[in-house]
C-alpha cells in the first residue's frame, strides 16, 4: 500500500526517498535489506543516510520538494527519531487484516489521534448485518496477515460456554514497553487466576509472527499456566 501511495506522489511532483530506520529482528532485518523488493525499491526512489549510519529497513518518507524541504513524512508507528519532529507527519503501522494499513494523523497505540473518540467512532452507522457479513467473509478467505495453523489444538467443549481468550504480544513490543503498566507474562498470570476463580476455561494464542528464543519463551509460559489451575 505505501508503496503505491509513494507511486502515485512521485507522478504528482514530489520526491520520495527512502527512511532509513534499523528495527525488528536481526533475522528480519537481514531478510528485508537482501531482498529483491527493497533493492529495486532503493532504484525506484533513492535512499538516505539514516542518523546513525546504519543501513535501511523499507521504511519510506515522502514526500520531499526538490530543495531537500520535506512537505509531509510519512513514518512507522515505532520510529522514535527526532528528525522529521518539525515537519508535518503521518504514521501508519501494519493493518489487523492482510493488505491493509492503519493511518493515523499523530501516532498510534496511546499516542493515537482517535484514542479518546475511537468506540464513538465505529457506532456511527454500525449495521450488525452488514458487521456480520463482513467477519464472515473475512473468515472464509482468510484475511490474516501472517500464516495460521491449520490445526485446532483446543479441546471443542471450551467453545461450548464462555471462556477467554488473550492472544499474546510480543513481551517487548512497543505497546507493552511503553504503554503498559504490567508486563505480559503478569497480565497472563493475573488473567489466569481471574479465570480460575470463576471457573472459566483461558484460551491463549501465541504470537504468530514469533520465533526462536521468543516463542520458546511464550511457549514454557503456556506450559507452566496449563500446568496451574489454568488447565482444561
Amino acid at each position: 500500500t505505501l508503496i503505491q501511495v509513494a507511486r502515485e506522489l512521485k507522478l504528482r511532483g514530489h520526491c520520495v526517498q527512502m527512511l532509513p530506520i534499523n528495527q525488528g529482528t536481526v533475522r528480519a532485518v537481514q531478510r528485508v535489506r537482501n531482498s529483491s523488493l527493497l533493492q529495486n525499491l532503493i532504484r525506484e526512489f533513492g535512499t538516505q543516510k539514516c542518523e546513525r549510519g546504519k543501513p535501511d529497513n523499507l521504511r519510506m518518507r515522502a514526500p520531499c520538494r526538490p530543495s531537500g524541504r520535506t512537505d509531509v513524512a510519512i513514518l512507522w508507528s515505532n520510529y522514535n527519531g527526532n528528525y522529521f519532529r518539525a515537519v508535518p507527519r503521518v504514521v501508519y503501522e501494519n493493518g489487523f487484516t492482510r493488505g491493509t494499513v492503519i493511518v493515523d494523523p499523530r501516532g498510534l497505540l496511546g499516542d493515537s489521534f482517535y484514542v479518546r473518540s475511537l468506540n464513538s467512532l465505529v457506532q456511527r452507522g454500525y449495521d450488525d448485518s452488514r458487521c456480520r457479513l463482513l467477519v464472515q467473509r473475512h473468515l472464509e478467505l482468510d484475511s490474516s496477515k501472517r500464516p495460521q495453523q491449520s490445526i485446532l489444538d483446543v479441546p471443542a467443549h471450551v467453545f461450548n460456554s464462555r471462556y477467554v481468550f488473550v492472544p499474546m504480544q510480543k513481551f517487548d513490543d512497543v505497546s507493552v514497553n511503553k504503554f503498559s503498566h504490567i508486563t505480559y507474562p503478569d497480565l497472563l498470570n493475573q488473567t489466569c487466576s481471574y479465570c480460575s476463580s470463576r471457573t472459566l476455561p483461558l484460551v491463549v494464542k501465541i504470537h504468530p509472527a514469533i520465533d526462536g528464543p521468543e516463542k520458546a519463551q511464550q511457549r514454557r509460559l503456556l506450559l507452566r499456566l496449563n500446568e496451574s489451575a489454568c488447565g482444561w
